[in-house]
Protein backbone atom coordinates (compact mmCIF):
# COMPACT_ATOMS: atom_id res chain seq x y z
CA UNK A 1 0.00 0.00 0.00
CA UNK A 2 3.01 2.24 0.55
CA UNK A 3 3.70 2.01 -3.01
CA UNK A 4 0.51 2.97 -4.27
CA UNK A 5 0.71 5.99 -1.92
CA UNK A 6 3.70 7.34 -2.79
CA UNK A 7 2.65 6.87 -6.69
CA UNK A 8 -0.72 8.92 -6.15
CA UNK A 9 1.10 11.28 -4.41
CA UNK A 10 3.51 11.92 -6.92
CA UNK A 11 0.93 11.86 -9.66
CA UNK A 12 -0.47 14.51 -7.76
CA UNK A 13 3.05 16.88 -7.23
CA UNK A 14 3.11 16.42 -11.46
CA UNK A 15 -0.54 17.57 -12.02
CA UNK A 16 0.14 20.52 -9.22
CA UNK A 17 3.17 21.84 -11.45
CA UNK A 18 1.13 21.85 -14.44
CA UNK A 19 -1.34 23.80 -13.40
CA UNK A 20 1.56 26.22 -11.94
CA UNK A 21 3.21 26.08 -14.85
CA UNK A 22 -0.52 27.07 -16.81
CA UNK A 23 -1.35 29.33 -14.12
CA UNK A 24 2.21 31.28 -14.84
CA UNK A 25 1.60 31.10 -18.25
CA UNK A 26 -1.76 32.87 -18.20
CA UNK A 27 -0.55 35.24 -15.53
CA UNK A 28 1.61 36.67 -17.49
CA UNK A 29 -0.80 38.15 -19.51
CA UNK A 30 -1.84 40.63 -17.31
CA UNK A 31 -1.18 43.87 -17.43
CA UNK A 32 -2.67 45.57 -14.59
CA UNK A 33 -4.08 44.64 -11.02
CA UNK A 34 -7.31 43.22 -11.52
CA UNK A 35 -8.19 41.31 -8.01
CA UNK A 36 -8.95 37.86 -8.09
CA UNK A 37 -9.11 38.57 -12.16
CA UNK A 38 -6.84 37.72 -14.85
CA UNK A 39 -8.23 38.30 -18.51
CA UNK A 40 -6.37 36.65 -20.97
CA UNK A 41 -7.11 36.34 -24.99
CA UNK A 42 -9.49 33.75 -26.03
CA UNK A 43 -6.55 31.36 -27.55
CA UNK A 44 -4.11 31.44 -24.64
CA UNK A 45 -5.27 27.83 -23.37
CA UNK A 46 -4.38 26.70 -27.15
CA UNK A 47 -1.25 28.55 -26.88
CA UNK A 48 -0.48 27.15 -23.33
CA UNK A 49 -0.95 23.52 -24.95
CA UNK A 50 1.34 24.00 -27.87
CA UNK A 51 4.38 25.53 -25.82
CA UNK A 52 3.79 22.90 -23.16
CA UNK A 53 4.16 20.68 -25.21
CA UNK A 54 6.83 21.60 -27.30
CA UNK A 55 9.18 22.12 -24.03
CA UNK A 56 7.73 18.52 -22.36
CA UNK A 57 9.03 16.81 -26.01
CA UNK A 58 12.65 18.64 -25.37
CA UNK A 59 13.14 17.77 -22.09
CA UNK A 60 10.13 15.36 -19.77
CA UNK A 61 11.53 16.10 -16.68
CA UNK A 62 11.12 19.99 -16.49
CA UNK A 63 8.49 20.13 -14.45
CA UNK A 64 10.53 17.41 -11.97
CA UNK A 65 12.99 18.98 -11.81
CA UNK A 66 11.82 22.41 -10.66
CA UNK A 67 11.44 23.34 -6.62
CA UNK A 68 9.02 25.58 -7.11
CA UNK A 69 6.42 26.26 -3.87
CA UNK A 70 2.46 26.32 -4.55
Amino acid sequence: MPLQGSKVGAKEEFAKRVGLDLFRFLESFQTQQMGDHIVVPANALDRWFVRFSEKFRRDPDFLTRRKEAF
